[in-house]
């Protein structure tokens, strides 16, 4: 009630869309239908019917007319559509699948996996209790219990004694179908007459749809967002003999319905020799075939047949029975052809043979769906292959039409256009027309997975910062990062590249701390080049930023745990940058930390650090009169083989106003037992 009072209350501030309500209802007088129009409390007159019968005008005795307007089919959804695109989208505020509060928004990919899984398989783990002890869970779950708003797993099945038709039904209706085979199973050898055949084929097709599972709950939303993250197969196979097959051989005679059910699960689970005797089994018996089994045989010729001319042989072939039994092929057919050209895009007449698929998809008045730009995209812009400006025709084609998901794999268009127009054109305005067409009407619907949406995201900000100003493109970042996407190390050392090339070094602390909340600033591709383009910049009012960021690095390197299974080791080359970072805004002693660390455990770090590190160490040690710390370095310089500064030792001792006993000393510092005598020193 509260809500509908607060649509009236925005109706009365008139900031819904006009014609939102359609015709009033005829519940209610007249007066309050066209109350606001007339100075007095009735209206008198008689209402004129147009052509199409509906009330377009009332006749008032002073000869003006009132119009109202005709009614307006609406669905239960139309008002809540309206009163949300009042509302733009907000790039600050997190998905609604995570806590609004800013100590519990997940920051990193990991963490978004696990907050989000972690929520639905506790509602797994108490399903699964409800499921395994039914008998301690006596109160009903709503009253009353509406079973359309259950999940699959939640309505139940109690196996009974003497199972009947309805049991059958009953567990199909609830996508039980493991139960509901058990008592197909138990009535079929007690009474198989009263099975009808519908019921067999119903029963087949379920079991074949879900490849004799029980139905997945359609709640369950997390796992189907992240399904390529948590899937350790990539595809489910076809389970050979099991339920489907037992109900299939159950059917006598066989018919055509039964044959595609089995033929199209078949190929579906990639059991490719089994649909492919079922489909000559089908042909010998005589019974037509219907145009999905011929979808999906076209789907798997890939993996029937090896070599690029059979498998153009065996598509024709098929096309060829389809045309003699009369068969008309769908958008489907259309799909499945181009989707085996995309697999032999290699082949020389490719290119020609699609763009034949389309003029004939054309003259049998069929329009191409997203899948099927898909496909042309995969064709023509292939890697290593020539430059292809097709992506541009494709978007104009697209210009202006409101896009429906017609085929299953239409989610697949949108990342590979940004792909499309980001690693094969590099052209930003081609990447901003992709972008502007996703976030068009509710086409940001085709990203159904994280893995479409993370490709989609990452791979038009890729091509941004290889195109756009840096200004520019820390606008869309700040849209999309970290709300809609994550960037992993690649994008950031993308941004890092950027930024040198550009000059504007002021960016960089920026990008750290991001690498920081993201989780990727111990990365090894990250750490080096990052610190690397710092060390290159000599820019005076940074050098205190610069140097605070190799302080991070040290403190985050020196405070990991030993047993950590992914530990960062400190790297030669990050402690000659952190060194000399640090040496630069004059703090010396977190350096000779660094140092120190290195000569002391040196089993524990990969290579050594550089000998213009050393040098500026050795440099700022003479300049602060600590001659124990210059000679461990000259030592170390020895062991590594710069003799460089091995040679400058008698001048760094005359520098530090050492006795001439011991200059003499440090004048035969590169020689071994001098050297395992300096402890001594």
């Amino acid at each position: 009630m509260a809500g509908f009072l607060c649509i009236l209350r925005l109706a009365a501030t008139k900031n819904l869309p006009p014609g939102l309500f359609g015709k009033q209802s005829d519940r209610f007088p007249w007066r309050f239908s066209v109350g606001a129009f007339s100075s007095t409390a009735e209206l008198q007159g008689t209402p004129e019917e147009d052509a199409a019968g509906s009330v377009s005008a009332v006749s008032r005795p002073s000869g003006r007319r009132v119009k109202l307007p005709k009614r307006i089919v609406r669905s239960p959804t139309d008002i809540l559509d309206a009163l949300a695109s009042t509302v733009g989208k907000d790039a600050t505020g997190p998905h609604y699948r995570y806590v609004d509060d800013p100590f519990f928004i997940p920051t990193n990919a990991t963490n978004r996996r696990i907050f989000a899984l972690s929520k639905e398989s506790g509602r797994k783990a108490a399903r699964y209790m409800v499921k395994k002890y039914p008998a301690l869970f006596e109160k009903p779950k709503a009253d009353p219990e509406i079973s359309a708003f259950l999940a699959a797993s939640q309505l139940g099945f109690q196996r009974p004694t003497e199972p009947t038709v309805k049991d059958i039904v009953d567990c199909m209706q609830k996508g039980a179908l493991v139960a509901a085979f058990e008592a197909y199973t138990d009535l079929n050898e007690k009474t198989p007459e009263a099975i009808t055949p519908e019921l067999r084929q119903e029963l087949l097709e379920r079991l074949c749809f879900h490849n004799s599972d029980d139905a997945i709950d359609s709640d369950l939303l997390e796992e189907k967002w992240f399904a390529h993250y948590i899937q350790k197969e990539v595809r489910r196979r076809w389970k050979v003999g099991g339920p489907a097959d037992k109900v299939f051989q159950d059917i006598k005679p066989k018919t055509a319905e039964a044959y595609a059910a089995m033929i199209c699960a078949n190929a579906r689970f990639l059991h490719v020799e089994g649909a492919n005797t079922l489909l000559e089994e089908m042909q010998q018996e005589n019974l037509p075939v219907p145009v999905q089994v011929y979808n999906e045989m076209i789907k798997i010729v890939p993996l029937l047949k090896d070599s690029i001319d059979s498998r153009w042989e065996m598509t024709m072939s098929f096309l060829s029975s389809m045309n003699q039994a009369g068969v008309a092929p769908n958008l489907q057919t259309f799909n499945a052809v181009l989707e085996v050209i995309s697999r032999i895009a290699m082949w020389r007449r490719s290119r020609s043979t699609a763009l034949g698929v389309f003029a004939e998809m054309k003259r049998c008045g069929i329009e191409p769906s997203l899948a099927s730009y898909h496909f042309l995209l995969q064709i023509f812009c292939r890697e290593r292959g020539p430059i292809s400006h097709i992506l541009l025709d494709v978007l104009q084609a697209l210009e202006g039409k409101e896009l429906t998901l017609r085929d299953p794999k239409d989610s697949n268009f949108f990342p590979t256009a940004m792909d499309v127009a980001g690693r094969h054109l590099r052209d930003v305005a081609v990447a901003r027309k992709v972008y502007d067409l996703l976030w068009t009407n509710n086409n940001s619907l085709f990203l159904t997975d994280a893995l479409k949406d993370t490709v989609f995201h990452g791979n038009f900000l890729k091509v941004l910062v290889a195109g756009e100003s840096v200004e520019n493109f820390f606008k869309v970042y700040d849209e999309l990062v970290p709300m809609t996407l994550v960037p992993d190390s690649n994008l950031l050392l993308e941004m890092v590249k950027m930024v040198e090339f550009h000059e504007e070094p002021q960016h960089l602390p920026r990008i750290w701390s991001d690498a920081v909340v993201f989780g990727l600033a111990l990365k090894d591709n990250m750490l080096e080049p990052f610190l690397a383009v710092l060390l290159n910049n000599h820019r005076e009012d940074l050098k205190e930023a610069f140097a605070a960021i190799a302080l991070d690095v040290k403190t985050r390197i020196d405070a990991q745990f030993l047993d950590r299974a992914n530990r960062i080791p400190w790297s030669g080359p990050v402690i000659s940058s952190v060194v000399r970072l640090l040496l630069r805004n004059g703090q010396l002693e977190p350096a000779w930390e660094v140092v120190g660390n290195y000569i002391n455990k040196k089993t524990e770090t990969f290579g050594f650090p550089s000998e213009e590190a050393l040098s500026e160490l050795v440099d700022v040690l003479v300049a602060a009169e600590q001659p124990t710390r210059v000679k461990q370095c000259v030592t170390l310089a020895s062991d590594l083989g710069f003799m460089d500064l091995v040679r400058s030792a008698e001048d760094l001792a005359k520098r530090l106003r050492l006795p001439e006993q011991e200059i003499q000393k440090w004048k035969r510092i590169g020689s071994g037992s001098v050297a395992a005598s300096l402890g001594n020193i």
